[in-house]
């Protein structure tokens, strides 16, 4: 089966009978964000992790769910670091000290 070939399988199987609309019609605009993690070495890509975010909140400007969406794609990766790292065999990354006042 070719590559992807599964994920077209499934997002077919999300949309109305008629396959012209989409599963997210009428709910308003929606935006989700897929990314993939490779380990590349000389002459080979190794998958090491996938995710997807999307934006599910209502927002004022384009700009600003722009922004939004940029904010849980970076936490997302964030979320999945440590045991990317952990996979690769890569000790963890130690966490500078934030400035006084400063928030995580």
């Amino acid at each position: 089966m070719p590559a992807g070939t599964d994920r077209a399988q499934r997002v077919r199987r999300s949309r109305p009978a008629g396959g012209n609309g989409s599963p997210f019609e009428g709910c308003g605009p929606c935006c989700v964000a897929s990314h993939s993690i490779y380990s590349i070495s000389e002459g080979d890509a190794t998958p090491v992790s996938a995710g997807a975010v999307w934006l599910d909140e209502e927002v004022e400007t384009r700009e600003e769910g722009i922004e939004r969406l940029q904010d849980l794609i970076v936490a997302n990766v964030d979320a999945a670091r440590p045991a990317i790292r952990r996979l690769l065999g890569l000790p963890p990354l130690e966490r500078a000290p934030l400035p006084e006042g400063a928030e995580r």
